[in-house]
């Protein structure tokens, strides 16, 4: 959603295509988080066998810590 700018809504809206043109940015690496306690939770995640596989690489996850 946020590297199409909300394009990617259009699945759910057809007019979002067309009528979102707002630049969305990430926020995953925001300084509100704890970068240490991040990197320790995204550590423990990536090496368990979970349910999130089905629809996350791996890479996604780590490139995110």
């Amino acid at each position: 959603v946020v590297s199409s700018d909300g394009k990617a809504l259009e699945i759910i809206d057809q007019q979002a295509s067309t009528q979102l043109s707002d630049s969305l940015a990430s926020r995953n690496k925001s300084k509100v988080y704890d970068s240490d306690l991040m990197k320790r939770l995204t550590e423990k995640l990536v090496n368990k066998d979970h349910a999130c596989w089905s629809f996350y690489s791996r890479e996604e996850v780590t490139n995110q810590a």
